[in-house]
């Protein structure tokens, strides 16, 4: 499939997307629970905020892992579309899914909780650079960072461990992840699309 046909789907995809009109409805919202009842009735996020959602008794944690399962069923999507899409397109979307579950598990163990907030992804079981089950199970970050040890992303973390192997500075952390994973991205427009192509991407 070309890149051009890629991008039409992207592009659609992208039409979905929230408008100003949702961020002011939003914004005005008082609550978890109003957010929560306005994207289920407004925008695309309805399919993944089903009519067995009490809207009411709604926490932000639920929420987040709902809206992270749409994250992952338009990436998936994505690159289900096309299979022979290129190596570097195919490992930035890997790792955008990765970093995901990353930051989770670093947000799981900041709040000492031992399950997992977000169930095993079989999309990445596969492909993953990681064991996603060590993931799953690290209880602190000492032992996030030695699931991570052999990945890109240990470097990257590595810097946020306190000497008693925790970690500090959740926002510096993620804005390192993505910061790298968007570095990447950016270099895939650059040198695998041309002319309209890549006009297009830059925009969005």
């Amino acid at each position: 499939m070309s890149n051009t046909a890629i991008v039409g789907k992207v592009h659609a995809m992208y039409a979905h997307r929230l408008k100003q009109n949702d961020w002011d409805a939003l914004i005005s919202c008082s609550s978890v629970a109003e957010v929560a009842a306005y994207l289920k009735s407004n925008t695309a996020y309805h399919t993944v905020l089903n009519n067995d959602m009490n809207d009411h008794d709604v926490h932000r944690g639920n929420l987040e892992n709902l809206l992270h399962e749409k994250l992952l069923q338009e990436i998936i999507r994505l690159s289900r579309y096309d299979l022979d899409m290129g190596e570097d397109t195919a490992e930035y979307l890997m790792e955008d899914l990765e970093i995901d579950q990353i930051l989770h598990a670093v947000i799981r163990i900041n709040s000492h909780q031992t399950a997992s907030m977000v169930p095993p992804n079989p999309y990445l079981n596969s492909r993953a650079h990681f064991d996603q089950h060590a993931i799953d199970a690290a209880s602190t970050y000492d032992q996030l960072l030695d699931a991570l040890q052999h990945t890109r992303y240990y470097k990257l973390m590595q810097p946020f461990r306190t000497a008693d192997g925790g970690m500090e500075n959740y926002t510096g952390l993620e804005n390192a992840l993505l910061a790298d994973l968007y570095t990447q991205l950016y270099y895939i427009i650059d040198n695998e699309t041309h002319g309209k192509e890549r006009e297009i991407l830059h925009e969005m």
